[in-house]
């Protein structure tokens, strides 16, 4: 048995992040060649959606939902982001029945990637890379079931608070939306506070805020 994992939303200011284990038989990483797997970022959303119930029939997965909360909680606390993807890639792994495990390394050093994981998770062969999700299928399958359900929790959160664009911090339209809804006690809950955007916009509604003030008077 070998597994594949990836994330999904690790530098949104908007919403979760996602990580997927996806496992399988050796013998069955052709099949996911055939039905078209491949990094979740060079494939549309209809690819992916018509791509993941054919997953079903070759493996299964784990996934783990990371919400803002409590990656404003682990940042506050001194937590890297990196540190907190792999506590809890250690505890999906523990929960697969896995040889071989493929994983898409946020660190630059895979190996220092694989350190990580090993305090949280102590049997199996770790292979940690960069770009594994385009070097290995079985990662691609993990991608593409994360990014899945990345999309469902972003769908969910828009129709809560209202449509905010991707949630990263690189698009113009969640930028101005968390400008215009700052203040919004149902918006709140979504957003990494600790991220630098956030601050940017902090310091800049305060700007506003005084210069007002001095206007008025």
């Amino acid at each position: 048995m070998i597994a594949g994992v990836d994330e999904s939303g690790r530098g949104p200011v908007i919403g979760p992040m996602v990580i997927t284990v996806f496992y399988c038989e050796e013998k069955k990483t052709p099949e996911l060649k055939k039905i078209g797997v491949k990094d979740s970022k060079l494939l549309t959303d209809s690819q992916r959606m018509k791509i993941e119930p054919l997953l079903k029939k070759i493996g299964a997965w784990k996934t783990a939902v990371i919400t803002s909360g409590e990656i404003n909680d682990k940042m506050k606390k001194k937590v890297s982001l990196n540190e907190l993807e792999a506590e809890k890639i250690g505890g999906l792994l523990n929960q697969v029945n896995f040889e071989k495990a493929f994983i898409d390394s946020p660190d630059a050093d895979g190996s220092k990637f694989q350190r990580r994981i090993r305090k949280y998770c102590g049997r199996g062969v770790l292979v940690c890379e960069n770009y594994a999700d385009k070097k290995y299928l079985v990662v691609g399958a993990a991608s593409i079931i994360a990014k899945n359900r990345r999309e469902e929790e972003v769908r969910k959160i828009a129709e809560e608070v209202g449509f905010f664009g991707s949630g990263y911090p690189s698009d113009e339209r969640t930028v101005l939306f968390l400008k215009k809804n700052f203040d919004n006690p149902k918006l709140k809950k979504y957003v990494r506070t600790e991220w630098s955007t956030v601050e940017r916009i902090k310091s800049e509604l305060k700007q506003r805020a005084v210069q007002k003030n001095l206007f008025q008077f």
